[in-house]
């Protein structure tokens, strides 16, 4: 059934690439089935692996505070290379 099935969609991708549906370098099964991006899922949020609610609970809060204007959010300035600007 695997086989069919993998079969039947490589079939789909020649049928669109020949429509001109497809505007990239040809793409093979493995990464149609597993893509890279599937797996930086689990690894881009601890929250995911978190075995407490009330981390998750914790975690949700603050984002939708975050959304909402209640707190601004602050990225760290990689550029700032330690430098004192006397503030």
């Amino acid at each position: 059934q695997l086989v069919l099935a993998e079969t039947a969609l490589m079939q789909s991708i020649h049928q669109l690439e020949s429509w001109n549906c497809i505007f990239r370098e040809n793409i093979m099964l493995d990464a149609i089935l597993d893509p890279p991006e599937e797996g930086e899922v689990g690894q881009s949020s601890s929250l995911l692996n978190a075995d407490n609610d009330e981390v998750i609970v914790v975690e949700v809060c603050r984002q939708m505070a975050v959304e909402s204007g209640e707190i601004i959010k602050v990225e760290s300035d990689s550029n700032n290379n330690n430098v004192d600007d006397g503030c």
